[in-house]
């Protein structure tokens, strides 16, 4: 009998980490960018379709009409997941 070849991959050989699908999730919903600008100190999402920026002039809110109440879900359960954090109606905020 010959034995079965594991043909399965390390993700880090597949040039994936562990953070890439927050980081993919970060880039969708718009906060790497905001992150990125000069003087921003903070971001935050309270709910779909607009982000707050804490920036030289305080907090603004910014429309993101992309950002969806799926896109939120997903991004909040990737940064639960990758932060060993539970999301549920019990425990709905996390920082």
């Amino acid at each position: 009998m010959t034995q079965e070849q594991d043909h399965s991959q390390d993700p880090e050989e597949q040039g994936l980490t562990e953070d890439t699908l927050v980081l993919d999730f970060l880039d969708q919903a718009g906060v790497t960018e905001r992150l990125n600008r000069p003087g921003t100190q903070d971001v935050a999402i309270n709910r779909p379709f607009e982000i707050w920026v804490d920036g030289p002039d305080g907090w603004v809110r910014e429309d993101a009409p992309w950002l969806t109440y799926s896109l939120c879900w997903r991004l909040a359960n990737a940064l639960c997941a990758l932060n060993y954090r539970v999301l549920a109606p019990h425990s709905p905020i996390h920082t």
